[in-house]
């Protein structure tokens, strides 16, 4: 399914709607933010140090990815949050682009000559 057509929005827009807007107020209601807001914000930057060496993980499959967010997300005490990684690699299935082989280049790939 491809992610520009209105079937694949209307999905998108229901898991927003049902899954995540719901999760966000109960997440709030609990007291959990994941960002300062306005003139709550520190000086600073979000910014931190991307993971290396021995910390680095190779995903093989969204599968995988997905089940190391749920851990990470169990282990920081969202659990809502793991138990909507099913659902979302339903999700990504569903709305995988599929590209069709083809003798022209992209317009997304710089040609070098």
């Amino acid at each position: 399914m491809s992610s520009t057509d209105d079937a694949s929005r209307a999905r998108l827009d229901a898991f927003f709607r049902e899954k995540l807007a719901p999760l966000a107020e109960a997440l709030r209601a609990r007291g959990v933010r994941f960002y300062a807001r306005g003139t709550e914000a520190e000086p600073g930057s979000a910014w931190s140090a991307p993971p290396a060496g021995e910390d680095f993980e190779r995903f093989d499959s969204p599968v995988d990815l997905l089940t190391a967010l749920a851990e990470q997300w169990r282990g920081e005490g969202l659990p809502e949050l793991a138990a909507l990684a099913p659902e979302l690699a339903a999700l990504a299935d569903e709305l995988e682009i599929s590209e069709e082989d083809s003798d022209e280049v992209s317009p997304f790939v710089y040609v070098m000559y």
